[in-house]
Formats: structure tokens, C-alpha cells, sequence
């Protein structure tokens, strides 16, 4: 499966994007904003077997159309076919091209793709309150703030709240447009 799109093109993950993919992983920068850390040698290709096997992931490249260069990875996980529902995680490792759209891009295509080739209904992401940067583009996808979730609750390492946004398919649409989407009532939070 190969998926295009304006800035990108997403692509399966093939195992010679493993080496890129666990230097970012390893990036204090990345890992503050993201909050994710593997730890042991060789991680990557494990989480890559376990996601290549299994029918509730879907982990794409995201690779900068022009050039070629892989930029980032995203993936739906604990996927839930029965209830229609999944969580996205996204990550643009590549730091020269933060803020420009390439985030927005892959989530665009990714989330259009899964509503309208798959059974999913809804999709779900946690983003740190204080990264406000990947707020701004998951709201320019469509997402919208749901819950506050509290820091504290017996993760490791968990030092800021979290906000849950959700995105839900429309029937008979794709997911809706950025910029005619208005914020409900639950946009009102302040984070």
C-alpha cells in the first residue's frame, strides 16, 4: 500500500528505515515531546515484527514526496475492529522539517484512509497538554479535545497532563476539511 499525498507519500515501513527510526526514538528532544522511550538494543526491530504481524497495528513511513527521504512514521494501534475504534500515534523525527506540514499531510491522508478502507469509526490520540505545535495540526485535521487526562496516574515518568482528542468518521464523508471544521463545546478547554 502506497498512499499519496501533497507534501507526502505513505509507505510500509521496511526494515532498513529501523536504524533511522531508533536514533529518533532515542532523541531527548523527541522523547520530551512524545513521551515514548524504548529500552533495550534492538527495540525497533522488535516492535517491527510485533507490528507486521499483527492485525490490530497499521505503521506507515512517512517519506517527503519530492526527495524521497524518509521524514517520520505513524501508526493505529490497539486497533478495535469490533468497536470501530483506534489510536494514532505520529512522530516527523526528521527535525528540519517540523512546521510545515508534513505532519498534517501524513494525518490527513492516514486518517482518510482508514475511514474510508476500513471498518474504523473513530480515532484517537494523547498529546502532552504543553505540546501545543501538534495540537495546532491535530485540530487541522479535524481532531477535537475531549478530556484532560491528569498527570500522576501511575505512569512512569508522566510529568504533564495529557489531552485526548478524538477524530469520528462522518457518514457517507471523508474525514472533514481543517478549515471548515468549527470547535464544539469541547473546545473550550484551556490547556
Amino acid at each position: 500500500m502506497v498512499i499519496q499525498g501533497e507534501r507526502v507519500v505513505l509507505r510500509p515501513i521496511a526494515v532498513h528505515d529501523l536504524p533511522l527510526l531508533e536514533r529518533w526514538d532515542d532523541d531527548p528532544e523527541i522523547i520530551s515531546l512524545a513521551g515514548k522511550k524504548f529500552t533495550h538494543p534492538g527495540r525497533t526491530l522488535v516492535w517491527f515484527t510485533r507490528v507486521s504481524r499483527s492485525a490490530g497495528c497499521l505503521a506507515l513511513a512517512i517519506v517527503e514526496r519530492s526527495s524521497g527521504a524518509l521524514v517520520g512514521d505513524l501508526e493505529l494501534e490497539d486497533i478495535s475492529w469490533r468497536v470501530g475504534r483506534a489510536e494514532l500515534r505520529i512522530c516527523i523525527g526528521d527535525k528540519s522539517y517540523w512546521g510545515q506540514g508534513y505532519g498534517t499531510d501524513a494525518i490527513r491522508l492516514f486518517t482518510s484512509y482508514a475511514f474510508t478502507h476500513t471498518s474504523l469509526k473513530q480515532i484517537f490520540l494523547r498529546v502532552y497538554t504543553s505540546n501545543h505545535r501538534a495540537i495546532a495540526c491535530y485540530r487541522k485535521c479535524g481532531f477535537v479535545p475531549k478530556a484532560i487526562l491528569k498527570a500522576g496516574n501511575g505512569r512512569a515518568g508522566l510529568s504533564c497532563d495529557l489531552l485526548l482528542m478524538t477524530l469520528d468518521k462522518r457518514e457517507g464523508d471523508e474525514p472533514p476539511p481543517s478549515k471548515t471544521r468549527k470547535t464544539n463545546k469541547e473546545g473550550r478547554l484551556r490547556y
